[in-house]
């Protein structure tokens, strides 16, 4: 689908794939619409397993899904607030068909390839503020991806839902912080702390609502204090989160 001459939003941009680098990162050529800053977009949002450096599980299968569905593909790449992360990346959403402006969320699970890869259990959940437009969305397809047990959720998976894809040095964040970087203790959200709930001080993750369990942060064994708005310390509160 093409759209005429004209009907171009405001912060979309036509582009095509034309090369795959991993399950969340693309090379774009654009075509028309907005301009871009930079032509290797991280889709915003959403974390899949590394496949450089340390191969994680389920990284390689993450990877290939991409590929098949992206490569050589026309797609929209719309904009939230940010327009690249810390490694100069355009930071979008990719659509596989052009966005409508208010996008129900049977639209956005059809239509838009972040929340197919959180749907499909090739992707975890990663939200960073202020780009937060479809993160409550995004939480409920992982809910329902670990519930199917698809992909890396599925207990066949190699290390199953068990491990969470860390990341590495992807951080797609421009300095604001994130649910979507799973660590061991210590583990720091990047920059600031805007948005980031002081119940969780070495890691960013936003107050409710959405009520968050730990199934949908990738982050493991870090430190709370009370209140504890999202009773990740469990039945034994010992001000360790989500403990491994």
């Amino acid at each position: 689908m093409q759209p005429a001459a004209g009907r171009e939003r405001p912060g979309v941009t036509r582009a095509r794939v034309v090369h795959v680098v991993d399950g969340d990162t693309i090379d774009v050529e654009p075509l028309a619409g907005a301009p871009l800053p930079a032509t290797r977009v991280r889709l915003i949002g959403v974390n899949t397993p590394e496949i450089h450096g340390d191969v994680e599980p389920y990284g390689p299968e993450a990877a290939r899904f991409t590929q098949r569905r992206l490569t050589g593909r026309t797609v929209w790449l719309e904009k939230d607030v940010s327009e690249t992360d810390r490694y100069g990346r355009a930071l979008r959403y990719v659509w596989l068909v052009e966005p409508p402006a208010e996008p129900t969320p049977t639209q956005v699970r059809k239509g838009m390839f972040n929340a197919i890869l959180v749907l499909e259990g090739y992707a975890q959940v990663a939200t960073y503020p202020p780009d937060v437009r479809y993160a409550d969305l995004f939480v409920q397809f992982q809910r329902e991806a670990r519930e199917a047990e698809r992909g890396l959720w599925g207990a066949g998976a190699a290390g199953g839902a068990a491990r969470a894809p860390s990341g590495g040095s992807r951080s797609p964040g421009g300095g604001a912080g994130a649910i979507g970087r799973a660590g061991a203790a210590g583990s720091t959200a990047p920059g600031g702390r805007t948005g980031c709930d002081p119940a969780y001080p070495d890691v960013c993750i936003p107050s409710p609502p959405p009520d968050l369990d730990c199934g949908d942060i990738p982050y493991r064994n870090f430190r709370v204090l009370p209140p504890d708005p999202h009773r990740f310390d469990g039945r034994d509160r010992d001000g360790i989160g989500c403990e491994s």
